[in-house]
């Protein structure tokens, strides 16, 4: 199957045979991994990097600002207001080249990976690139059914990331064809980014997702999509190997609590102020409003699924903290009116 696939780090290994030349032609390039603290896992991220064909300028580890200092080899850290969408929106800005490769701190790619990633900016084909990563949105069974029902996420034939009215996208169900295809939205833990077009887009990212919690949901999804509403050109490819090392555990009740929080406050954020602002005209609205209430829905009967399983009120209580959230909190922290991050801003 095309498309990153769920290795051992031992087992990871190039898709294809390489181009000489290709890496020699790549430009110099930054890589930015956005971290809390100096877990296993970001060790495993960082020495994937070092094992790139073609290895990157510098490393840029950003942690929060308002804990501890902390230091890893092989790379520098610096600090960032603490947040996944601010914390990366200031290692996009302190990295010293404009071509970078944006990485959760739990990632460990094939050698080939940044090469495969940042041909279609070096090539003027694109500003942001996706991998596209076919294992991560189920295809058969009852889960794959509800989450349909629900409109939380449908597959399609082909290409890439497309939005409904109700906030949940559309996935290709296939990989998209070389050398891929324009895309809305995908998994943010892997992303190929020019800096050329924040230039551009006068667009950094969207910090009212961060204000519910550590686990912003949907930040990455308002990252790209805000890159391609303003002008950017965003696409998904094929081919690329990767292994998400947390991405495809089983949740624990506490994890299981954070994620459902945020499948109903964060994603509510995510459509107020990307989906239900598309388009103007009041039919649009009144679809979009059916077509979240109805997600939102299919999120309480997740969390109840996930607590029966678990034997575990946690998911209940965390999506009792999501609406908790957005009739309470979010007014009080101007969620709904949050500017977004621009060049300059950190």
């Amino acid at each position: 199957m095309c498309g990153a696939s769920t290795l051992t780090s031992g087992e990871l290994r190039p898709l294809e045979a390489r181009d000489s030349s290709s890496g020699a032609d790549l430009p110099p390039y930054s890589v930015v991994i956005r971290s809390v603290f100096p877990r296993e896992h970001l060790r495993l991220t960082l020495a994937s990097v070092a094992r790139q064909t073609r290895p990157p300028t510098e490393v840029l580890v950003v942690r929060p600002a308002d804990g501890p200092a902390w230091f890893v080899d092989n790379a520098t850290v610096i600090a960032g207001p603490r947040g996944m969408v601010t914390q990366r929106a200031a290692g996009v800005a302190a990295a010293r080249c404009d071509l970078m490769l944006l990485l959760d701190d739990d990632i460990v790619l094939a050698d080939n990976a940044a090469e495969l990633l940042l041909e279609p900016i070096r090539s003027g084909r694109a500003d942001l690139v996706i991998p596209y990563w076919g294992q991560s949105w189920p295809r058969r069974g009852f889960r794959c059914f509800l989450l349909w029902l629900f409109g939380m996420a449908r597959a399609r034939s082909c290409g890439g990331i497309t939005y409904m009215p109700g906030g949940g996208f559309e996935f290709p169900a296939t990989a998209p064809p070389r050398p891929g295809a324009p895309t809305e939205g995908g998994g943010g833990a892997v992303m190929a980014f020019d800096r050329q077009a924040v230039n551009r887009t006068n667009f950094l990212g969207d910090p009212a997702l961060q204000q519910c919690g550590s686990y912003a949901l949907r930040d990455d999804a308002a990252f790209v999509l805000g890159t391609v509403r303003r002008g950017g050109r965003a696409v998904t490819i094929p081919g690329v190997t990767f292994e998400h090392l947390e991405g495809t555990t089983k949740l624990s009740p506490q994890a299981a609590r954070h994620r459902i929080k945020g499948a109903i406050a964060n994603h509510v954020i995510f459509w107020h102020r990307w989906i239900l602002s598309a388009r103007p005209d009041s039919w649009w609205r009144v679809r979009a409003t059916i077509g979240v209430t109805w997600y939102t829905t299919g999120a309480v009967l997740f969390a109840i699924g996930a607590a029966a399983r678990q034997r575990s009120s946690l998911p209940l209580i965390g999506a009792a903290e999501g609406f908790k959230f957005l009739l309470v909190d979010a007014r009080r922290m101007n969620v709904w009116k949050h500017p977004m991050i621009e060049p300059g801003a950190l």
